[in-house]
């Protein structure tokens, strides 16, 4: 019995014999009895966070039931998951998956992890450990250069890697042979061949994102085509949050449009207006949605107005391929339709969580408890 659950009792059943009719003493007896027998309950299935006075655990309690209802209505909207492509049976992508933290050392990003590696080798994806390739960074950027944005470099750097480029540094891959070097054969013509790049695609996860399920692929997200509605090669894969597009999780092609859309973002780093990359990514998808509209850069100022992360534009935009934010990047916090965490979904992301509750809902998913974090 919770500390709480017993403070609560005492006075319950005083108040039973001195203020309540007999005939209605047995009636409300049963009712607070159940009603006690189901707060334990739903401690078991979903025990409240470590953290905060027992008012805010009563809190929580109360938000557990309602939050259920909301999760068995979500579960109307059916699989997130993009169809699979019906293209024949082209040939599998070069896959490498970079995931990093500001801070390797929060309780919550080594299990994240440690499930992301689980998952690459799986699916015989490279695995870079990004986090340690970002602190390397440090030292040759400016101090005033926020550490998330050195993401940015770090992916360039896995772009640019060939068959005559050494070992992908900090990775961890599921087949050596991916990272073999295309060496001439002995005894043909010294020529070197060209080289090419060891990665057809670059995935980038932030180090608070559980991958839930192990058997969706990566390249289930790729666009069939490699054009958009507006017949412009796909050069990033991402998906939305409550305001606009998420850069915790994207795919980019290791293209020359892929590189050019990189370098543009690169660009914003050290700007006072565009601190997060974030709000940087958002300004490049607006511009691009809004490029041949009249008055676009009122709208695109209106859009990113404040201080914040900004918001985007519901329209698409040449280069991204836009995805359903339960598809690649699902919140527990039940507050969207297409948005909400649900089991069977690929992954959810705790962004915007405080450390310690980011911690408790890493340590409930991965024990595979029911997931509602508020």
């Amino acid at each position: 019995m919770t500390a709480w659950s017993r403070q609560g009792v005492v006075p319950c059943c005083f108040l039973l014999g001195r203020r309540v009719p007999p005939s209605l003493r047995w009636k409300l007896l049963i009712v607070l009895v159940a009603l006690f027998f189901a707060v334990q309950v739903l401690y078991l299935i979903a025990p409240p966070p470590p953290f905060g006075s027992w008012e805010d655990q009563i809190v929580h309690l109360l938000t557990i039931l309602p939050a259920l209802l909301i999760r068995n209505a979500y579960s109307l909207r059916g699989s997130c998951l993009p169809p699979l492509h019906s293209n024949g049976d082209p040939p599998r992508p070069k896959m490498a998956i970079v995931m990093g933290h500001t801070n390797a050392a929060e309780p919550y990003v080594a299990p994240c992890v440690r499930r992301m590696m689980e998952y690459s080798h799986r699916h015989n994806y490279t695995f870079v450990k990004g986090t340690e390739l970002m602190l390397d960074k440090l030292e040759t950027h400016p101090e005033d250069i926020r550490r998330h944005w050195l993401k940015l470099e770090v992916i360039r750097d896995v772009l640019l890697l060939n068959t005559t480029s050494s070992r992908t540094p900090n990775a961890a891959p599921a087949d050596a042979a991916t990272l073999a070097l295309n060496a001439p054969a002995t005894g043909t013509t010294s020529r070197l061949a060209e080289p090419t790049p060891l990665y057809d695609w670059v995935a980038w996860f932030d180090g608070d994102v559980w991958v839930d399920n192990l058997e969706v692929e990566l390249e289930r997200f790729l666009p069939s085509s490699p054009t958009t509605s507006g017949q412009e090669e796909v050069s990033m894969v991402i998906s939305r949050d409550d305001e606009g597009i998420n850069s915790g999780v994207w795919l980019l092609r290791n293209s020359k449009a892929g590189l050019q859309l990189l370098d543009e973002w690169r660009r914003y780093m050290g700007r006072l207006d565009f601190p997060r990359d974030q709000r940087a990514l958002r300004d490049i998808y607006n511009r691009r949605a809004l490029w041949n509209v009249e008055d676009s850069e009122g709208m695109v100022r209106e859009l990113m107005k404040g201080t914040g992360e900004g918001t985007t534009i519901d329209a698409p935009a040449a280069g991204f391929l836009v995805n359903r934010q339960c598809a690649m990047n699902a919140t527990p916090t039940p507050t969207r339709w297409d948005g909400v965490f649900m089991r069977g979904d690929f992954a959810v992301h705790f962004f915007g969580f405080p450390k310690r509750k980011k911690e408790f809902c890493v340590d409930t998913v991965a024990k595979g408890g029911l997931l509602v974090c508020f």
